[in-house]
């Protein structure tokens, strides 16, 4: 054992000690392999990094030398499949492609549907293998890869998001690509209730008729099974898909809550003034409703504490009050009632600034003792600026080339500043940079804590602190970060300031101010700091870039406008290079997939270290596109180029609008929808009362949708919480080989596609600034003015008086109005006018709409159309889902008057053979209440404008199934007069039984039949037997 140790101490020691006998034996005139001279590139391949089965891949391949073609094929393996021998198998093989010496060639290869089972390929990974064949070029390269599976995406609609039972469910389902173009292939859609019970189904099916659209609907059972339900599309070329919506009893509200809270709550407000809000869906004030609202702490997350959840008691911050004649009621709360309940959480805190709270309000209306709830989330902010470096700032410094960094000072609330407190805006930069010290001047240290300190240039800097400062300002602000926990430790980098020639400077009308600036050369890592002075210098911003590596010291850049692109606009980029460049490559790629590409040749033979080249941008570039450049140096090979990526304005190619001839139509009114689109497209549009969505939003087609979808193409299912600002982003890549794997390519090669060794300390920093978000808003507390009317003797209403009025009954309710499709004929100039007749509703419908073009493929309306149903003066009635028959019910019968003068109200409930009214009888001093089949009147005297008066009918159901009530209200205007008829669901008395009768179907002669012996027990309800 003895021996063997000292045998380890001598084998070590001589690998120690080899390098430095080396050195002192070579012969310093003898070349080395370090100076011979490169290799040069003979070909390049680029391909997408993830295969998408059903799609194309573009092969991107450049053959620079020799005068002979090469043969380039590419091959797919996958892992879980394993040759006899143990290689792995095979299992796709493009054809042969031949290749050219010259430009590049862009080979679109078909990769195939089957190409992976998706419940197996989590298990396995795959390998592209691309060789190519020649007399002077061969080459073969293998790389990892990811399958993305998207490859189209299947969109459904439904007219509601919730329906009764007995209700038509109308739906909408078609599959598109990813350039948004619809493709006509077979689908299966299943639809199955809570239980997953498939109620119905449609096998195979498309949409030619339409467009690629496929169209339908069914009708639910009236004792249907309630919960959520769902819609499931499977196709041959996309995920499955699918949809929910919910089946139950419901009443839909007719009003909506609103919390307004300030824009900018600052921590510094003494109180902070909020508003609850409450509107009809007809646009109408709620003018008698009482309101409760309760101030919480807002968590995302559950409270912790040493892994046990926490549920402590809240103290809420509650208070009630009434709306007033605006349906509004204001109130304030002040700085130390939301402190009093954040200590109810945590009994440390001192302040409220960036704390979060949650503003709940619950509206009772008066007239029907219906609730509705609204809310808001309200952050309080220390400043009300938000001072941030935009995403276009560059992340890493190119030596020769211009940095420029790009900080944006705002409102928390997103509002531009004003022209006056522009002025006030004053920022000072600070751009500090680190360089290596060399060995014989490094130190050893023993502790070095955290700090930020301002070191003036009259004081001496201590020697260990290794500063330099080498501006012209009086002082400068040092940012030192924290060095390894592990002391002591030997410092090989010291920080020195880089002189501005503008360190101060005002905010521009746009709230940017670049910051431009040349790295030095020895530069390993840049720090810029930039504080607001006052009155806002609490807000301060630090921002780090790195260095980026390249071998040769050669450097490119691509730079963009600010601007947001839209499609169709042609815009220019500018590539700079610290070398002269005679041409270069780009590429254009979106969703994955490569959308151009070409060669851009400087305007001189010499070349130039400034290129400018224009890009139209495309339907197939948005949402998001990445710009990637590159050239190969002819002295080494050394691959040199960047990468940017762009957010684009709009998803379509064409676009889609519509309208109402009116804003605002009486009930039956004629009106007009009004649509403009591609001629020879087929639009699609619906309309859903807005007290349907204030229940539950349905299932629309939106641009949101649309979007959602396109990203995942770019991002996956995660796209979602991807942030785009709108700006340019560029590329967090260090070295040639990031810039290509951060683009999504895969680049093959034998030139130098460089990668910068992995350190084993970190010493870069990366990051943008922090948010700071805050505001201050006002708002008049409005006292609750109301009016008595006067009375009016029943005489001057009766019946001679009012049956002038001729009264149309209103019986049209519809939840879902609209679910049409059109054709836009080609010879027409892409206008149609559908002619409509409005509901019978008082409400607001709101209309969206979307279209499909063979050629230009789908289009969405960027707006919703509205129209409001409306009239002077209605009734309406606040009725259930459902009653009981036999059983005595009241409801209430509220009429709205907004007519300008008083007038006097005769409120009925009409007679019916489906039930008996209910009234109290006095016979002396004997009260008992009566059942007649009679109508019950109430006479209400005068109503004033903008006054609810309501009454409370009793009647007892005495039929099952549908019941027609209907109400009137009579006035001795002329034309005023209402009257509604609604249908309600009379329900068997009783207990619910259900039994089954299991019986085996036997399908091998491809059809079955048997019948069923039912026997209902004695006991039944008449009627209730299904």
């Amino acid at each position: 054992m003895k021996q063997m140790w000292l045998s380890t101490v001598l084998l070590i020691a001589l690998v120690v000690h080899i390098p430095s006998v080396r050195s002192q034996t070579d012969n310093p005139n003898q070349p080395s392999n370090q100076t011979q001279a490169p290799k040069a590139a003979s070909y390049w391949v680029t391909m997408p990094d993830s295969l998408r089965p059903g799609q194309q891949l573009h092969l991107t391949v450049q053959i620079l030398s020799g005068q002979d073609p090469v043969t380039v094929n590419l091959a797919i393996t996958y892992s879980k499949y394993i040759n006899p021998d143990n290689t792995l198998k095979t299992v796709f093989t493009s054809s042969d492609y031949e290749v050219l010496p010259g430009d590049a060639r862009t080979i679109p290869i078909d990769i195939p549907r089957n190409l992976m089972s998706p419940s197996n390929i989590w298990r396995g990974f795959y390998t592209v293998i691309v060789t190519g064949h020649g007399r002077t070029v061969n080459f073969s390269h293998n790389r990892s890869v990811s399958i993305f599976e998207k490859s189209a995406s299947v969109l459904i609609a439904t007219d509601k998001g919730i329906y009764k039972p007995g209700q038509t469910v109308n739906f909408r389902v078609f599959v598109m690509d990813s350039n948004l173009k619809v493709l006509i292939i077979p689908m299966d859609i299943f639809i199955k209730d809570p239980k997953n019970n498939i109620i119905k189904q449609y096998l195979r099916v498309n949409g030619s008729k339409l467009h690629g659209v496929f169209q339908d609907s069914f009708q639910l059972a009236d004792s249907t099974m309630k919960g959520d339900w769902t819609m499931n599309v499977a196709t041959d070329q996309a995920h499955d898909e699918m949809r929910t919506f919910t089946v139950d009893d419901y009443v839909i509200p007719n009003f909506a809550v609103q919390v307004e809270t300030p824009a900018i709550p600052l921590s510094s407000s003494p109180s902070m003034p909020m508003k609850v809000k409450s509107m009809y869906t007809f646009g109408q004030p709620v003018t008698d409703g009482q309101v409760h609202v309760c101030i919480t702490m807002n968590y995302i997350f559950p409270l912790w504490d040493f892994g046990q959840v926490q549920n402590p008691k809240i103290d809420d911050f509650c208070l009630d009050g009434k709306l007033n004649r605006d349906g509004e009621f204001t109130f304030q709360v002040t700085n130390q009632q939301l402190l009093a309940v954040v200590l109810s959480q945590n009994p440390y805190a001192n302040d409220i600034s960036y704390q979060t709270f949650k503003v709940e309000a619950n509206v009772t209306e008066t007239t029907t003792q219906r609730m509705q709830t609204g809310s808001s989330v309200m952050q309080i902010y220390f400043s009300p600026l938000t001072v941030q470096f935009l995403t276009v700032s560059k992340t890493s410094f190119k030596p020769g080339l211009a940095s420029t960094a790009y900080l944006e000072v705002k409102k928390v609330d997103g509002t531009a500043l004003s022209a006056q407190e522009i002025q006030n805006i004053v920022v000072n930069f600070n751009v500090t940079y680190e360089v290596n010290i060399p060995p014989e001047e490094q130190q050893k240290i023993t502790d070095m804590p955290h700090v930020e300190e301002q070191i003036t240039t009259n004081t001496p800097v201590e020697e260990e602190q290794s500063i330099t400062n080498n501006s012209n300002s009086d002082t400068v602000n040092i940012f030192r970060r924290r060095p390894s926990p592990f002391l002591p430790f030997t410092k090989t980098t010291r920080t020195e300031v880089l002189k501005l020639d503008a360190p101060e400077q005002s905010l521009s009308e746009t709230g940017i101010i670049p910051i431009t600036f040349y790295a030095p050369p020895d530069a390993i890592s840049i720090a810029i700091v930039a504080r607001c002075k006052k009155p806002f210098e609490d807000n301060t911003v630090y921002y780090f870039i790195s260095k980026y590596n390249s071998p040769s010291n050669t450097f490119m850049q691509l730079s963009t406008p600010l601007k947001t692109p839209d499609i169709g606009d042609i815009i220019t980029l500018t590539a700079e290079s610290s070398e002269l460049v005679k041409k270069f490559t780009y590429q254009v790629i979106s969703k994955g997939m490569l959308v151009r590409s070409g060669t851009v040749t400087s305007p001189t033979s010499e070349g130039s270290k400034t290129i400018p080249f224009d890009l139209e941008i495309t339907q197939a570039m948005a949402p998001t596109v990445q710009v990637l450049i590159f050239y190969i140096r002819e002295q080494d090979s050394e691959f040199v180029g960047d990468a940017i990526a762009l957010s684009v304005n709009g998803l379509f190619q064409k676009k889609v609008s519509f309208k109402f001839s009116k804003e605002q139509v009486e009930p039956g009114e004629p009106v007009d929808l009004i649509i403009k689109s591609e001629p020879g497209s087929t639009v699609y549009y619906s309309a859903i009362d807005k007290s349907v969505e204030l229940h539950k939003t349905g299932n629309d087609v939106t641009v949101d949708l649309v979007r959602k979808e396109q990203l995942e193409y770019d991002y996956g299912v995660m796209s979602a919480y991807s942030f785009f600002w709108g700006w340019p982003n560029y590329y967090h890549g260090k070295d040639i080989s990031s810039v290509f794997q951060e683009s999504k390519v895969l680049i093959f090669s034998d030139g130098n596609v460089y990668k910068q060794p992995i350190r084993r300390l970190m010493a870069e920093l990366q990051g943008g600034g922090r948010f700071h978000l805050a505001s201050k808003d006002f708002v008049q507390k409005t006292a609750i003015d109301s009016e008595q009317p006067k009375a009016i003797d029943f005489n001057q209403l009766n019946e001679n008086t009012a049956t002038h009025n001729k009264v149309k009954t209103r019986r049209f309710f519809p939840e879902s109005w609209m679910w049409n499709a059109s054709s836009i004929t080609a010879d027409s100039n892409g206008e149609i006018v559908v002619p409509l007749t409005s509901p019978d509703t008082i409400t607001k419908y709101i209309a969206r709409i979307f279209s499909i073009d063979q050629d230009f493929g789908l289009s969405v309306g960027s707006e919703v159309a509205s129209v409001t149903i409306f009239r002077k003066l209605f009734v309406s009635l606040d009725l259930p889902a459902v009653i009981i028959r036999y059983e005595n019910f009241c409801f209430t019968a509220s009429v709205f008057s907004y007519y300008q003068k008083q007038i006097p109200l005769l409120l009925t409930l009409e007679k019916s053979a489906s039930y008996n009214g209910t009234y109290v009888k006095r016979d002396g001093n004997t009260i008992t209440e009566t059942s007649e089949n009679i109508a019950c009147t109430e006479y209400h005297g005068d109503i004033s404008a903008n006054e609810v008066r309501s009454s409370m009918f009793c009647f007892t159901p005495i039929v099952l199934g549908n019941i027609k009530l209907k109400v009137s209200v009579l006035t001795t205007e002329e034309g005023l007069s209402d009257a509604v008829e609604h249908v309600i669901l009379s329900k068997p008395e009783g207990v619910t039984y259900s039994s089954n009768y299991p019986s085996l179907a036997n399908l091998s002669s491809g059809f079955w039949q048997n019948d069923f012996d039912v026997a209902f027990p004695s006991n039944a309800v008449d009627g209730s037997q299904n």
